[in-house]
């Protein structure tokens, strides 16, 4: 760290407070190296969960078995680290592609010579890309996030992405909603879970139009209540 600047911010520090101050900073900086080295261990072993799941779901005979298997990891990942099983299938998801596709951001993350949070942006800036693009965007996010905060790295790389890809928008959505699906998955309780890929603008729609009924299903469980009582 630069300790001639932490006299010139804090001028009024004792000589002791100084060098105390100087030490802590020192040991924040450590920790967050401790953990992003941690943050990279993590994103391999839930690559490699995710992996298993896969392999394991496309051994079944039903059209959605590698889908019905990954989210069946990730809920038990959500038992295990307590978070929602979608964040936890998110996870996987990104956890996959910083492995498979941007290794040297990966390294980087896995030496804490840049934090989780810079690596997500980086990866998430070249999900478009193809595989040359990617390796290209790798190659060179790691320099300049070394030295900016991971916001100015995210407009940086997606920048460079959009430099790199080989389609336009336009096309990259046309591609994607051939990939639209809804899966249905039972669950324990009697209960299911819904899960769609669709265009945005039908995704909220949906969304809208199912809150709606769920908030006038409520309001006439409430009035019938009222009325019984």
């Amino acid at each position: 760290m630069d300790h001639e600047r932490v006299a010139e911010k804090l001028p009024g520090l004792t000589p002791g407070e100084l060098a105390r101050v100087r030490g802590l900073i020192d040991e924040v900086a450590e920790c967050d190296r401790d953990i992003a080295r941690a943050e990279g261990v993590k994103a391999r072993v839930l690559a490699e969960l995710a992996r298993i799941a896969h392999a394991e779901g496309a051994r079944q005979e039903a059209p959605d078995g590698p889908e019905y298997a990954r989210r069946a990891m990730a809920a038990e990942v959500a038992v295990a680290t307590r978070v929602h099983p979608s964040s936890a299938k998110h996870r996987m998801e990104d956890a996959e592609r910083l492995v498979a596709d941007f290794p040297v951001t990966l390294e980087a993350l896995s030496e804490g010579r840049i934090s989780k949070r810079h690596a997500d942006v980086i990866a998430g800036a070249g999900v478009n890309l193809d595989a040359g693009g990617k390796a290209s965007l790798d190659a060179h996010a790691v320099a300049f996030a070394r030295v900016r905060t991971a916001g100015e790295v995210g407009k940086i790389a997606k920048l460079q992405a959009a430099q790199l890809a080989p389609v336009s928008l336009r096309e990259r959505h046309a591609r994607a909603r051939k990939e639209r699906r809804v899966v249905l998955t039972e669950c324990d309780d009697g209960m299911s879970e819904l899960w769609m890929f669709v265009p945005s603008l039908e995704g909220r729609a949906i969304y809208d139009r199912v809150t709606q009924m769920a908030r006038a299903v409520k309001t006439d469980r409430r009035r019938a209540r009222a009325e019984a009582a």
